[in-house]
């Protein structure tokens, strides 16, 4: 009498539970490593387009004198017309609207938007320091996923400044953040708005 083999040469449903747990256990140790550095890869092409808009206004800057109407005429003509600009003006993190665009030096390359139409006496403005160029809003320490206009006393945001030959690092939203208090210059700044507005 011929015998046959009986062992069975598929998984059970025990090892097959097995399998299933050890690769979900694998999935959600390596998951969080993933999103780190993936977080870390858009980091560094942040800090590249960062980079890229410091040495622009480096050249804009040994054209024109920063703050004056030729120089933020020229640094917001580069901005929107040209395609080199449109490849570096937005955080890599998120993609599109307003929020995800870096935040540009108002002081001095960009055109006023101050304005008083309430009719409120108004007697110190808002503004970034001289020597920053710009920040985002994206990367900020802690880390976190979304572009939001927040300021936290603990934050800090991802910023370019023109310091020596120009440097990228974490801010402290003080190190971002000034305010113009001299009367004359808050009026100026405040009639600019207006015009601009009224434009």
């Amino acid at each position: 009498m011929m015998r046959t083999q009986s062992g069975n040469a598929g998984l059970t449903l025990k090892e097959l539970l097995i399998v299933i747990t050890i690769v979900a256990l694998l999935a959600a140790l390596i998951y969080p490593l993933y999103q780190i550095a993936r977080y870390r890869a858009l980091e560094a092409r942040c800090r590249a387009n960062l980079w890229a808009i410091y040495l622009k206004y480096k050249q804009l800057k040994n054209e024109y004198k920063p703050g004056t109407p030729k120089f933020k005429r020229a640094f917001m003509e580069w901005i929107n017309r040209s395609p080199e600009a449109r490849n570096v003006i937005y955080c890599p993190l998120n993609t599109g609207g307003e929020l995800h665009m870096y935040r540009f030096n108002t002081r001095t390359m960009e055109p006023t938007r101050y304005a008083n139409l309430t009719g409120v006496r108004i007697d110190r403005l808002p503004t970034e320091r001289v020597e920053l160029v710009a920040y985002c809003r994206c990367h900020r320490q802690p880390p976190t996923t979304d572009c939001v206009e927040s300021r936290g006393p603990d934050e800090k945001f991802l910023a370019v400044f023109d310091i020596g030959d120009g440097v990228v690092r974490y801010a402290r939203p003080d190190e971002i953040d000034d305010w113009i208090t001299d009367p004359a210059e808050v009026e100026r700044l405040l009639r600019e708005g207006e015009q601009g507005i009224s434009r």
